[in-house]
């Protein structure tokens, strides 16, 4: 169930290191973009505090399928937020955005994800579609729907590792 659990962690791919501001007059403005890629490069250096610093304080994130049987993947503030996100750090989880598109505050990108716990069951990596919200240059929003080709990889893994 781990490994399930370590599937949410794709969602949590982000980081402070990649934000790069740009000053517009007297105001900062930071590209969205840039937030989601920094809190992906948190997750991938294991900086639990450096992705939790660019979450609003109320933020949301969605997983789907739900990683847990009975559990609804929503984890919202960054209390819930950060012991997913332990989890995730703990497991080496590490992510890699692509297709990426950016219209106003919401970024949408494919997230192929890894960590020990799909490795042990003989998955190199899934595949995630995500959206994320932006405000106020902090994610307010997150959801990482795994793909339907994602799923059946992961299905079929662990339909493996329990038969043997």
């Amino acid at each position: 169930m781990r490994f399930l659990i370590a599937f949410c962690t794709l969602v949590m791919l982000l980081g402070s290191s990649a934000c790069q501001p740009t000053t517009v007059g007297s105001s900062v403005n930071v590209q969205p973009e840039s937030i989601v890629q920094g809190f992906i490069d948190a997750q991938n250096a294991g900086d639990v505090e450096g992705a939790l610093t660019l979450l609003a304080d109320d933020a949301v994130i969605q997983l789907v399928p739900p990683p847990i049987e009975g559990d609804d993947g929503i984890f919202t503030g960054k209390e819930e937020i950060r012991a997913w996100y332990d989890n995730l750090a703990s497991l080496h989880g590490a992510g890699e955005i692509n297709d990426v598109n950016v219209e106003g505050d919401q970024v949408s990108a494919i997230l192929t994800y890894t960590d020990d716990s799909l490795k042990q069951i003989g998955v190199e990596s899934i595949d995630n579609q995500c959206v994320v919200t932006i405000q106020d240059g902090k994610i307010q929003g997150y959801t990482a729907t795994l793909t339907e080709a994602s799923l059946a990889k992961l299905l079929a893994a662990m339909a493996t590792a329990q038969a043997e």
